[in-house]
């Protein structure tokens, strides 16, 4: 007499230890969230008045428009223009304003749940990416994921430099983290066999390509900048005709992406009368580029020498090591590229626009890029 064979599905102990990383990450940063807003509780006498960061209250109040009638996430402070959207796109803000308006309960309801489970899911992202794109082992992809994730959540501690402040850029961080490891180790051989091979993978990373440019504009400029560097590399250095034929499509689709943004902006700008009242008052106040105005002293001349530097170090390393580019090469001297711009783009245009006060989004990514450029150099394991 035989037993029949159990068809119970056994958890591996692989499996086990991810799950058991997943409940210890979802604690560490409920309790980052406590200690970070604790003193503020303490201050204030109640945890119903934490909001510590002016952009942050900003933003929550725009979600709180988003869930009036008529819509007035546009410019939430003033009656006079009530029913007007907010110009650019805010997915998130959209959402919890939708969801405050269903369920009936105060916007900051979702205060905690944001900044607990926002760090949780661009701890996911950065875990399937080292996993995933990256081949790195499950667990210790987990385990660095996991500090690196608390190191950005905790240090800054900061209103101004809290990188999972609501909603930018926390809302777009994880999304870019999937897109570029997507873009830079896409695979080579016939794209149709690729695709099929591959379908899980390039599903969820041509979906995040698409969808950065509706979370985060100066992010999506990143990512057009390592598209940019895949496209040369593979056009002219490695000559991967199928490889391009793939970085091809998703470029394609992503184009289809940014025009279909900037109908949207177009067709927003006009009900919103603000926001033209904003740039025309940004450009009347200098009429010339800074380069005209401020001279040479007006240029960053820390991001230069910064590019110049990491520049050199990868011209260097390059030769000593004797091998072509790799895929870290290229996302850091995108990165550099697109810092040195940012910093110093107000020497082009003929007024600040916020832009280059906005640049610190980059940090994460910078650090990010940096760390995994070192231990391609050097292993660490």
């Amino acid at each position: 007499m035989t037993l029949a064979p159990s068809t119970e599905k056994k958890i591996m102990p692989q499996q086990k230890g991810m799950l058991l990383l997943c409940l210890f990450a979802l604690i560490s940063f409920a309790l980052s969230f406590y200690w970070q807003y604790s003193i503020n509780a303490e201050i204030s006498g109640s945890w119903k008045y934490i909001v510590n960061a002016r952009d942050d209250f900003w933003y929550w109040a725009q979600t709180k428009g988003a869930a009036d009638e008529p819509n007035s996430e546009g410019n939430p402070f003033y009656y006079e223009e009530k029913g007007t959207r907010h110009t650019l796109s805010e997915p998130m803000m959209s959402f919890f304003g939708f969801l405050t308006k269903i369920l009936g309960v105060n916007v900051l309801f979702f205060f905690p749940i944001w900044h607990i489970g926002m760090p949780f899911i661009s701890w996911l992202a950065l875990s399937y990416c080292l996993r995933r794109y990256w081949k790195h082992p499950p667990i210790s992809s987990g385990i660095f994921a996991l500090i690196f994730i608390l190191s950005i959540r905790l240090l800054p501690n900061t209103g101004f430099m809290d990188f999972h402040r609501y909603v930018r850029p926390g809302d777009a961080l994880w999304i870019l983290m999937l897109a570029i490891s997507f873009v830079v180790t896409m695979g080579s051989g016939h794209y149709r066999e690729y695709i099929k091979k591959n379908l899980h993978a390039f599903v969820i990373g041509t979906t995040a390509c698409l969808a950065l440019i509706w979370f985060n504009l100066l992010f999506f400029c990143l990512l057009a900048m390592v598209l940019g560097m895949e496209l040369i590399w593979h056009a002219f250095a490695a000559r991967d005709k199928e490889r391009l034929k793939t970085l091809g499509i998703v470029a394609g689709m992503i184009g289809v992406s940014a025009l279909a943004y900037y109908l949207f902006l177009r067709m927003n700008m006009h009900n919103n009368p603000w926001v033209f009242k904003l740039l025309s008052h940004e450009s009347s106040k200098v009429q010339k580029a800074g380069i005209f105005r401020l001279g040479w002293k007006g240029f960053d001349f820390a991001a230069i020498s910064l590019f110049t530097v990491m520049t050199a170090l990868i011209i260097v390393t390059r030769r000593v090591l004797g091998r072509p580019l790799s895929p870290m090469d290229r996302i850091l001297f995108s990165m550099l590229v697109v810092r040195l711009a940012v910093n110093n783009v107000h020497m082009f245009v003929p007024g600040k626009f916020q832009i280059a006060s906005h640049a610190y989004y980059f940090i994460p990514i910078e650090f990010l890029c940096l760390i995994g450029w070192l231990h391609e150099k050097i292993p660490f394991y």
